[in-house]
C-alpha cells in the first residue's frame, strides 16, 4: 500500500509537470502523510480482523470510520479565519484541499500527522505480529503517546493551519507588477495590464504605485487586503483575476479605484458592488461589466441602479468626480460602510 500510494503521489507530480504546471519540493511533505496515512491504515484494519475475526467486525469498522471521519470534516468547517478548529479533527486526514495552488498545510501539521500516522502504523504492526495481551497493551499505549504528542503539536486555529506555500507564493516581479512564482508564466501579460492600471490611476493623490498578486491564504475566508500603495489582484476563487482576459482584467483592477471591497467571500452587497462599478467605470470612460459581479450587470434592475448612480457622478463637473472617486477610494482602505461610500459618489 505505501509504495502503490507513493507511486501514485508520484505519477500526479508528474502528470502536473508535463501539463506545464508549477512543481516544488513542497510536495513532499503532503506525499509523506499521504503515504503513511494509508499504510497506516490499512496495516490498522488487518490487525483489528485479526483481533476481532467476527463477520461483523468489517461493517462496523466501516461505519465508525465513516461516522468518525465525517465528524472531524464538520469540526475542521469554518467561516472566519479566526476560527478555531478542534485538533482531534487534524488527526484524521480528511482536510478539504484549498481550492487555490498557492496555499499547503503549515509544518506543524505535516509533522503532528506524520508523528500521529508513524504512531498509529508502529501501533498496528505490533497488534498484528504480538501474542501476548500485555505486549498488545503496550502497543495501544504508544498509540496514545503518540497522538498526545500529536496533539500537542497541531495547531488550533484554521489560520496557522492553512498557510502561503512559501515556494509557490514567493513574488516574481516585472517592475511594478509581481505575481507569484507558481504563476509565473502569466506575469508578461498580466504586466502590461498592471502597468496600464497604474496609469489610469496616477490622476489620484496618493496614487498606488504596485500591482501585486494576494497570496494570503486565508483569502477564501476574509475581504481582500487592501494598501493604499498596492492594487492586490485575486488569483484566487471562482471569480479569480488570472483567468480573465486583458480587458476584464483591466476593469476589475480599475474597480474601487484600485481597492477591493470589503466585503467577505461568499457575501453580497448590492451598494458596495455599485460603487465597484461607477469607479471602474470612471477610469474606463464608460460602465462595463465586473466579471466578479455577473449577478449586478445580468439584471435589469440591479443595471438599472448602476446606470442612475452613474449618470449621478457624470453630471458632477470634472474635478468634482474625481475628488468623489478619491473620497470613495480613501473610505474603501478604511472600510466605510457601502451605502456611505456610495453617498459620496453620487449625492447632488
Amino acid at each position: 500500500m505505501a509504495v502503490a500510494t507513493g507511486l501514485l503521489c508520484v505519477g500526479l507530480v508528474a502528470v502536473v509537470a508535463i501539463g506545464g504546471g508549477f512543481v516544488s519540493i513542497g510536495f513532499v511533505p503532503l506525499m509523506v502523510t499521504v503515504v503513511l496515512a494509508l499504510a497506516s491504515s490499512v496495516m490498522l484494519g488487518i490487525a483489528v480482523g485479526r483481533l476481532l475475526p467476527h463477520p461483523l467486525t468489517v461493517p462496523v469498522a466501516l461505519v465508525s470510520t465513516f461516522v468518525l471521519a465525517t465528524a472531524a470534516g464538520q469540526e475542521l468547517e469554518v467561516q472566519s479565519p479566526d476560527a478555531e478548529v478542534s485538533r482531534l479533527a487534524l488527526l484524521a486526514p480528511v482536510l478539504d484541499p484549498p481550492g487555490t495552488d498557492l496555499v499547503t498545510t503549515s509544518t506543524s501539521v505535516d509533522i503532528g500527522q506524520i508523528v500521529w500516522f508513524t504512531g498509529l502504523g508502529v501501533t498496528a504492526f505490533l497488534l498484528l505480529v504480538s501474542r501476548f495481551p500485555g505486549a498488545r497493551l503496550a502497543a495501544l499505549l504508544l498509540a496514545g503517546l503518540a497522538a498526545v504528542l500529536a496533539l500537542t503539536i497541531l495547531p488550533n486555529k484554521i489560520s496557522d493551519v492553512l498557510v502561503t506555500d512559501s515556494i509557490a507564493g514567493e513574488l516574481v516581479c516585472d517592475g511594478p507588477v509581481c505575481l507569484s512564482r507558481a504563476h509565473e508564466d502569466r506575469l508578461p501579460a498580466v504586466a502590461a495590464v498592471g502597468k496600464e492600471v497604474l496609469a489610469k490611476l496616477a490622476v489620484l493623490p496618493d496614487a498606488p504605485t504596485e500591482v501585486r498578486e494576494d497570496t494570503s491564504a486565508m483569502a477564501h475566508l476574509a475581504a481582500p487586503q487592501r494598501n493604499g500603495k498596492i492594487v492586490y489582484l485575486r488569483s484566487q476563487g471562482a471569480a479569480g483575476v488570472l483567468t480573465m482576459s486583458p480587458e476584464q482584467q483591466r476593469i476589475e483592477l480599475l474597480a474601487g479605484a484600485g481597492v477591493a471591497g470589503c466585503s467577505t467571500p461568499n457575501t453580497f452587497d448590492i451598494s458596495e458592488s455599485v460603487v465597484l462599478h461607477l469607479t471602474a467605470g470612471y477610469f474606463n470612460n464608460g460602465l462595463a461589466a465586473l466579471p466578479s459581479e455577473p449577478l449586478m450587470w445580468s439584471s435589469d434592475r440591479l443595471r438599472g441602479e448602476i446606470e442612475t448612480a452613474w449618470r449621478a457622478l457624470r453630471a458632477q463637473p470634472a474635478p468634482e468626480q474625481l475628488n468623489r472617486v478619491t473620497r470613495a477610494r480613501q473610505m474603501l482602505l478604511a472600510c466605510n460602510d457601502s451605502e456611505g461610500v456610495l453617498d459620496v459618489l453620487t449625492a447632488a
